[in-house]
């Protein structure tokens, strides 16, 4: 179990990695599907088959 959050000084700074971390992470993935976007690939494929499921009908 995590343990409790001692002052003001520590919560405020958890609070700034978490927004820090997450702005890393959205840079992150825009930076990766753009090169997908500009060459036109599909990050899905429209009409595509589905693949068979572990339950049969």
């Amino acid at each position: 179990m995590p343990r409790p959050l001692q002052d003001k000084k520590e919560t405020l700074y958890v609070l700034v990695m978490m927004a820090v971390r997450l702005v890393a992470a959205a840079l992150f993935g825009f930076g990766v599907l753009g090169p997908y976007d500009r060459k036109g690939l599909h990050r899905i494929p429209v009409g595509a088959a589905p693949e068979k499921t572990a339950v049969q009908d």
